[in-house]
């Protein structure tokens, strides 16, 4: 029975003094990264396309959930056995400076993003290893296939 009574008060209170709690809570800003281009080495060497030739690869910066932040063009029957460079202008932001970041490769099948085949993935990174990299610096991939690690050289 009291707390019907105190009820109305607390509400009437909160009213008429508002609550300055409120506005002591701020978002931080987004943090912008750039990031100028992206060289992926040692991809796992399959037969990707059913014609022979090489796959046709694109690149994604992805967050944890598999959203993109930045993906390249598609590239047509690349040799993996050479370096591939993809190149970016456009920055992108990410919530924190501790925001996770992954680099996520795949082959095309000519009928978009959701049916492409995963080709590899970096371990992951933030935007402040980015600002920390004196020019670039080197990821390695998730897992090794067939005993190759890919690395993945991140330009700023």
């Amino acid at each position: 029975m009291p707390a019907r009574i105190f009820a109305p008060l607390v509400l009437c209170a909160l009213v008429f003094t508002g609550c300055d709690f409120i506005d002591e809570i701020q978002e931080e800003p987004a943090v912008p990264v750039t990031i100028s281009s992206i060289t992926v080495q040692d991809l796992p060497e399959r037969r990707w396309d059913n014609d022979g030739t090489g796959p046709d690869l694109f690149l994604e910066v992805q967050d944890p959930g598999g959203g993109d932040y930045l993906q390249s063009e598609v590239v047509q029957d690349v040799d993996l056995s050479q370096p591939l460079t993809f190149t970016f202008s456009d920055s992108f932001e990410v919530a924190t400076s501790t925001s996770r970041i992954s680099i996520v490769v795949f082959d095309d099948d000519g009928e978009g993003r959701f049916t492409a085949e995963l080709v590899g993935a970096s371990e992951s990174f933030t935007a402040e290893d980015v600002a920390a990299a004196d020019g670039s610096f080197v990821l390695e991939s998730l897992y090794a296939d067939l005993g190759r690690v890919s690395t993945y050289t991140v330009v700023k």
